[in-house]
């Protein structure tokens, strides 16, 4: 028999024992690593990952702001169900100020609502799950309520979004400061939210909210108005806000722009769950950046509405 052909034969058979072997080795693996409990391993070994506010405010910028601050009143107030605050950190001190109305030691859960901003994520109306890493401390968020929303398909879980929402990552550290013992459920909403999807979030949000709950809307109003323009406006939004009119919201911006209020659904979400509280209105804060810079003549100009909720 020809040597080379011997040696060939012998050459493919070891070749063919090899490949058998790879094939067992590779279903063994794919058996083994298909029954292997990931999610034990990822919460056993793996730290969580934390999302975190932006660096604008920092530990020493909230030491410095609060020891500035002249606190409002809350005797007269018996029981704040909402807050209506700025995300505008010109006007830092009205958010502060804001959030102090319904300030608790004890524990609570906080719902923010916000703008969409940038339109990111997939769905119109999105949820952070991840707790959050802020200047004053851990903020952990309300697993509960997040996935009731969830379950309830009325609201998408996704986290990238927040990641530069400063309608949400601006208020946070003022509500760790202010709420030791809070938990979070930030929820941002996109322009051109339907009423119909609305309802739904206010709906799962009345069935899943502990009784010791607080809803803030983080909104700013008025936009490129001058100052007493944006005054003229702005007393037609409060007439809005102060009878919970939620379906007089759609009246306030035209061809899309943010006139009036930077957010027509998150306002609208945000009356139809003091509506469905109860609750009156009293403003604390109304003012705009150019009264606050000086600068009246100024058409790059924003209004804020500072306020709480109260039965």
């Amino acid at each position: 028999m020809n040597k080379y052909f011997i040696l060939n034969s012998l050459t493919a058979k070891v070749l063919a024992g090899i490949l058998l072997l790879e094939v067992g080795f590779t279903i063994g693996l794919f058996y083994y690593f298909s029954t292997f409990n990931y999610q034990f391993v990822y919460h056993k070994f793996q730290k969580p990952e934390i999302n975190k506010t932006q660096n604008i405010i920092t530990k020493s910028y909230l030491e410095n702001l609060f020891s500035k601050m002249i606190w409002p009143p809350k005797s007269d107030i018996v029981k704040v169900s909402g807050l209506i605050v700025n995300h505008h950190l010109l006007a830092d001190k009205l958010i502060v100020r804001g959030l102090y109305l319904g300030a608790t030691d004890k524990p609570i859960t906080i719902v923010l609502l916000s703008p969409n901003h940038f339109g990111r994520g997939y769905g119109p109306i999105t949820v952070a799950a991840k707790d959050w890493r802020t200047p004053a401390g851990y903020l952990h968020a309300d697993q509960n309520v997040i996935d009731a929303l969830a379950k309830a398909k009325a609201a998408e879980i996704d986290d990238r979004p927040f990641e530069l929402e400063h309608g949400v990552t601006n208020i946070l550290p003022f509500i760790k400061k202010l709420y030791p013992r809070a938990k979070i459920v930030p929820i941002i909403i996109k322009d051109g939210l339907s009423n119909e999807r609305g309802d739904q979030l206010v709906k799962s949000l009345l069935s899943s909210l502990p009784e010791s709950s607080l809803v803030v809307a983080s909104l700013d109003f008025s936009h490129y108005r001058t100052s007493a323009e944006a005054d003229y406006f702005d007393r037609q939004t409060l007439g809005i806000i102060k009878k919970n009119d939620y379906d007089k919201v759609a009246t306030l911006n035209k061809n899309n722009q943010p006139d009036n209020v930077d957010s027509l659904p998150t306002l609208r979400i945000m009356l139809e769950l003091m509506s469905q509280k109860k609750s009156n209105f009293v403003t604390l804060d109304h003012t705009n950046a150019d009264k606050l810079t000086g600068n009246l003549a100024s058409k790059d100009n924003t209004s804020y509405i500072v306020g709480a909720f109260y039965k």
